[in-house]
């Protein structure tokens, strides 16, 4: 994943050997990620829904984007932060 370049991520060992931390703190870097994955050009990382307001990543330094892989139990773990705003872009809390 981090093969094509390492600008915002930071890969380190968790805490078994089996285990590796990759940290993304750049949502461009993000995007790259997902679009080299998926294979899809137009990969959009918000979601707007007509009427209510709309979601999105927050990705930076303190709030990093986290995918934890467990090699001995093939498990991946994502976690991530998100925030949602309403049509006059005031942050909603749910």
């Amino acid at each position: 994943m981090t093969c094509t370049s390492n600008f915002g991520t930071q890969t380190r060992t968790g805490r078994t050997t089996k285990e590796q931390i990759i940290e993304i703190t750049s949502k461009p870097k993000l995007q790259q990620m997902f679009s080299f994955c998926l294979g899809n050009e137009d990969t959009n990382l918000k979601r707007e829904f007509p009427g209510k307001g709309k979601t999105n990543f927050i990705i930076d330094r303190e709030k990093p984007f986290t995918i934890t892989y467990n090699g001995r139990n093939e498990v991946a773990k994502v976690h991530c932060h998100y925030g949602a705003w309403n049509n006059d872009n005031v942050p909603q809390f749910i």
